[in-house]
């Protein structure tokens, strides 16, 4: 899977410790334990349906470029 995207903007709420990710194929959870370490968890779009729905939907509504591809 390679290195993680860098984070975008400061840390006014706090510090990281783990990021999601959605893919056409996976949902893929980073659990950071340290800068170069964690735990990775891909989940079947499916298993977080409610979450990729509400991306979705939200991404249609309030985003120039609409739907993910």
């Amino acid at each position: 899977m390679g290195q993680p995207a860098a984070e975008i903007g400061d840390e006014t709420f706090g510090k990281a410790y783990a990021t999601l990710s959605v893919r056409k194929h996976a949902v893929v959870l980073n659990f950071r334990r340290e800068p170069r370490s964690g735990i990775l968890v891909g989940l079947d779009p499916e298993a977080a349906r409610q979450l990729v729905a509400f991306i979705h939907e939200s991404m249609e509504r309030g985003l120039p470029e609409g739907s993910p591809a």
